[in-house]
């Protein structure tokens, strides 16, 4: 009897060893593969998760985490199932919902995306980034009274984000209230000046204003920030033509042209500033190979002329 009494206190004892010794090993498996995580060390994050999910198969951390990782290498469909699967197991996490909107964005299902991302914030209404994503779905959907209400709580939170000020520049920019998303986009601007997103937009928005000058002077740092932007240069090229600079106009279309050699719009305006500049010859040569390859491109760069010598955009 005291040997039966020895062997089951033994035995409650290796039992309890080895949940206390599987315990202690999930959570060094969860911290290693946030620290690999942290790091990008995406390869040996997904690695140490599924360690962690050998040692408990219902670890809702490591489910979402290998969620998030998926997604973040394009394995969206893999994504998808491991966060259904957090989600099963704790409905009541926001983050999961985020990003489940992530992943069902990249799967082109933006109904449950938009359903993911409206759950996420009701479950954490505070958390700007929530906000941001669920925002700038809907404004991809021309939802801009739903967005703008909840980017107008976004900054009752904090003034200080540039992505929501941008983000509230965009739908009065689609309104076409050119004065208020200037405005949005010059705070966007001050808090993140070295941002070539935002500065194009600045100097689209003081563009579309009228304020060539300042426009100009905004393209301008653009393009000292990213030689490559493609439309700085064409925004750029045309604002020179409307203050009759015209040879720095022909340089910004020629160098748009290096861009992207074979863009339409590119090439019209390319004509445009070889007329402007007296260059006759070179303006009937992208004339005629507009006409050749697009007759509708060639008429657009013959309306453009009078309407860039009137001082119209």
């Amino acid at each position: 009897m005291i040997r039966k009494l020895i062997a089951i206190v033994i035995i409650a004892f290796i039992s309890l060893f080895n949940n206390s010794l599987a315990a202690d090993s999930l959570e060094i498996y969860l911290k290693e593969a946030g620290v690999a995580f942290a790091k990008n060390d995406f390869p040996e994050a997904l690695r140490l998760f599924e360690e962690a999910l050998r040692f408990d198969s219902l670890c809702v951390n490591a489910y979402k985490n290998l969620g998030v990782l998926h997604s973040l290498r394009k394995d969206y469909q893999k994504s998808l199932e491991y966060l259904l699967k957090a989600k099963d197991l704790d409905s009541a996490d926001a983050e999961i919902y985020n990003s489940l909107g992530i992943t069902y964005q990249h799967l082109n299902k933006k109904a449950k995306a938009l359903g993911a991302y409206k759950m996420a914030v009701s479950l954490e209404s505070d958390n700007i980034n929530f906000i941001k994503n669920l925002s700038e779905l809907l404004i991809s959907q021309a939802r801009y009274s739903e967005a703008e209400l909840y980017l107008r709580h976004a900054l009752e939170l904090d003034t200080t984000s540039a992505e929501i000020y941008f983000l509230m520049g965009n739908i009065h920019m689609a309104r076409k209230h050119y004065e208020k998303c200037e405005a949005y986009f010059d705070s966007a601007a001050a808090l993140n000046p070295s941002d070539p997103q935002y500065l194009f937009y600045q100097g689209f928005a003081k563009d579309k204003l009228e304020k060539f000058d300042a426009a100009e002077k905004t393209y301008r740092r653009v393009l000292e920030l990213q030689p490559g932007h493609f439309d700085a240069r064409q925004r750029l090229g045309v604002v020179y033509i409307i203050l009759e600079k015209y040879p720095e106009a022909l340089e910004q279309f020629e160098k748009s042209i290096e861009i992207k050699p074979d863009d339409e719009q590119a090439l019209v305006f390319l004509g445009a500033a070889y007329f402007y500049n007296g260059m006759i010859d070179e303006s009937k040569e992208v004339y005629d190979y507009l006409m050749e390859k697009n007759p509708e491109a060639a008429g657009e760069m013959m309306k453009l002329l009078p309407r860039l010598d009137e001082g119209g955009q």
